[in-house]
């Protein structure tokens, strides 16, 4: 049973969209704390615990900012509260998935990870400046201000979105969205010691200024992705370029034998030819929908720009039909 479970979770990571994987890696992350905890609680090593948890949590001491520059993403995926993680995990999950749907998967990471960013410099400034009463230096943790993020992005994308509550019915997004402010505002503005009051807002904003930057033909995420996509690719793993052994025989005894090494790039190349566009109005409906599907599932995934002057062209011509 635990090993079906397994090849589930694997399967999903690996085949999941990016909202996925930032939900799987959340409660892995958890997981793993929550087991370290019990592990040194029962060798008297409680500090050793709090110590690890502010090594990747954020800080109102700019000194350990500065000496500890991965804190910015790393506290985005620490939760040491199961409701925390929950009331998270939940939010940026439902309303993840509209701009995933709308504007394509590859802008949810940098809404998640440059929200959080912005979230942790504003919990930064804003905890430095104001006077916080004998305990000077505070730590914050938690996705709080990518969850903000996601749900600015996804209520500027679609106000009028319903999601489907439980004894409510579906309700529009946008006043979801407005209860959601309101309950964070009273809670952190109870709590606004702790600086998580403008983390929050920080996360919001950036969420409403990535979606405007969007509509004005700016893809402000470009960068982060381009550079996400460098550094995975150091780690990747490259074919190995495959070996032919010729062996020679004589007289029922092995001779020689050579081992060449075969360019995966350039054996067997083949010639392709540029398949003839085939016209919107020779195309059956089912065929014509099929075509029209399958162009706007790659939009969604990579946007407009990833389509080929065909599929560019094919559109334009669908919306004439």
């Amino acid at each position: 049973m635990f090993g079906s479970i397994k090849d589930d979770i694997v399967r999903n990571y690996r085949f999941g969209g990016p909202l996925t994987r930032i939900v799987y890696i959340n409660v892995g992350v958890f997981v793993l704390f929550f087991l370290l905890r019990i592990v040194l609680r029962g060798f008297g090593g409680e500090v050793w615990y709090q110590s690890t948890v502010h090594f990747f949590s954020l800080s109102s001491s700019w000194k350990h900012l500065l000496f500890h520059p991965w804190v910015f993403i790393t506290a985005n995926f620490l939760h040491l509260g199961a409701f925390q993680l929950l009331f998270n995990m939940v939010v940026l999950y439902a309303y993840g998935r509209i701009p995933d749907d709308l504007i394509g998967s590859r802008h949810i990471l940098p809404i998640y990870i440059l929200g959080g960013i912005v979230s942790g410099f504003l919990f930064a400034i804003f905890t430095s400046l104001l006077p916080y009463g004998p305990h000077r230096i505070i730590y914050a943790l938690g996705a709080s201000g990518g969850v903000a993020a996601m749900v600015a992005a996804a209520t500027m994308l679609a106000p009028d979105y319903e999601i489907r509550l439980p004894l409510l019915g579906n309700v529009r997004i946008k006043y979801i969205t407005a209860v959601l402010v309101l309950i964070n505002v009273l809670y952190l503005g109870s709590q606004i010691n702790k600086g998580e009051f403008f983390a929050y807002i920080g996360g919001f904003l950036f969420g409403l200024l990535y979606i405007h930057s969007i509509r004005n033909g700016q893809d402000i995420g470009s960068t982060f992705n381009r550079t996400v996509r460098n550094i995975t690719g150091l780690f990747a793993s490259h074919p190995r370029e495959p070996d032919i052994r010729i062996r020679q025989y004589r007289d029922g005894r092995l001779e020689k034998e050579i081992t060449q090494s075969i360019d995966v790039k350039t054996a067997n190349p083949k010639k392709t030819k540029r398949k003839t566009p085939v016209k919107v109005e020779e195309m059956d409906a089912a065929t014509f929908q099929a075509h029209l599907d399958a162009i706007l599932d790659k939009i969604r995934e990579s946007g407009y720009e990833s389509l080929s002057q065909e599929e560019k062209d094919f559109l334009i011509e669908a919306s004439k039909r």
